[in-house]
């Protein structure tokens, strides 16, 4: 029999249970693209954060990840801070259409202190305020090193 290679799977319409289901398959496998689209990850807040945290720290072999329209607040910031920070494999992150503001941007841009391989960051639909803050650490973000930021609405 021979081996069928998988390199991107997509959840549609899934909720917070599919991050449990699916963190375990993939360290080790060869699934490269990851996308949870309108997903509901709402419920059950401190579940899901040691879920994303699992999934960012172990999925080494990922490098496109997406949760689209997924309910994510700025609750859900800190554990992507803490998984992305751990992950060196992720070039591509889509959080777009989300629920997050600029105190959970503010969180979730901690993470670039110790991860340097995301390329690509798109956070455009979220709800956004763009006052100093914001802006000082965007600026600060682009000018120590290239990404490519996606923040506005098409």
């Amino acid at each position: 029999m021979k081996d069928i290679k998988v390199e991107k799977i997509r959840f549609i319409n899934g909720d917070f249970r599919s991050l449990n289901k699916i963190e375990k398959y993939l360290n080790g496998s060869s699934i490269i693209n990851l996308c949870f689209d309108s997903c509901n990850f709402s419920g059950k807040i401190g579940s899901v954060n040691a879920d994303f945290n699992n999934l960012l720290k172990n999925c080494n072999g990922l490098k496109v990840l997406k949760f689209k329209a997924c309910d994510i607040t700025d609750e859900h910031m800190e554990s992507f801070n803490l998984g992305l920070s751990e992950n060196k494999s992720i070039k591509f992150l889509n959080m777009s259409g989300n629920l997050i503001t600029k105190e959970g941007i503010l969180e979730f841009f901690k993470c670039f202190e110790k991860n340097n391989t995301i390329e690509k960051l798109n956070l455009k639909k979220n709800k956004l305020d763009f006052d100093d803050a914001v802006t000082e650490t965007l600026e600060d973000l682009v000018s120590k090193r290239e990404i490519e930021l996606n923040l506005l609405a098409d």
